[in-house]
């Protein structure tokens, strides 16, 4: 059996063909914030003194396709964006934007008056003005000696 000297630049290709079908697996794309074609959409959630405001990214969708609840410390807010008609004809080289329904729940971190709540929608971004219910907002209590 010949003795064969160990080349260590010889590995080097294999191993990053290796570490690029690593990073090009499934795995690091379920680590990934998922996108919007997923159903899935950013939201920001502000804890203010008298009101949880909340900001959720949805370009393209009409007020009127928004459904939002809230029940007791649960938010749900949906939408659902119709496709536009697709020709034939169309060869699609990446085709990206987002159609169909789409949905999030969050808790909030206080319960919310939902009678006394506003949404407004500009520019692509919803705006929930919740106000809390008069046990939940935060009280400071005096310390004496």
């Amino acid at each position: 059996m010949p003795i064969e000297r160990w080349d260590p630049f010889r590995d080097m290709p294999s191993l990053r063909q290796h570490m690029e079908r690593l990073f090009q697996d499934d795995f690091f794309r379920s680590l990934a914030p998922r996108t919007s074609e997923e159903g899935w959409f950013p939201i920001d959630v502000a804890d203010r003194d008298d009101h949880i405001e909340v900001r959720a990214e949805m370009p393209g969708v009409k007020p009127e396709q928004f459904n939002v609840r809230v029940q007791g410390d649960l938010l749900t807010v949906r939408a659902e964006q119709k496709e536009e008609s697709e020709r034939k004809e169309d060869n699609w080289v990446i085709r990206e934007r987002r159609s169909g329904s789409f949905a999030r729940s969050i808790r909030l971190p206080a319960t919310v008056n939902s009678e006394k709540s506003t949404a407004t929608y500009k520019d692509g971004v919803l705006v929930l003005t919740l106000p809390k219910v008069e046990q939940s907002k935060t009280q400071e209590i005096k310390v004496t000696a």
